[in-house]
């Protein structure tokens, strides 16, 4: 409703209505998603692969926009000085 969707009005509405009926029936599910998202962490070094699993999984901050391009994810190691 605050328009920032690339979508008109008219069909945000649509597909809002869409995907409340759906939750509704209990069909939409993020499980795919996120094992589809921490999958891709597989690519990873070993040393980077937990930091990978963090960010999908919401540590950090986030910005930018799908629309705009992509998402950048961002969290910060700190090592211990040796």
């Amino acid at each position: 409703m605050s328009g920032q969707s690339s979508q008109d009005r008219a069909t945000c509405l649509k597909e809002a209505g869409a995907a409340l009926a759906e939750a509704k029936r209990g069909g939409l599910s993020t499980g795919a998603v996120g094992q589809n998202a921490t999958a891709r962490c597989d690519a990873q070094p070993a040393a980077d692969k937990a930091a990978c699993i963090a960010r999908v999984q919401g540590a950090g901050s986030t910005s930018g926009s799908v629309e705009g391009g992509g998402l950048i994810r961002q969290t910060e190691t700190v090592v211990p000085a040796k």
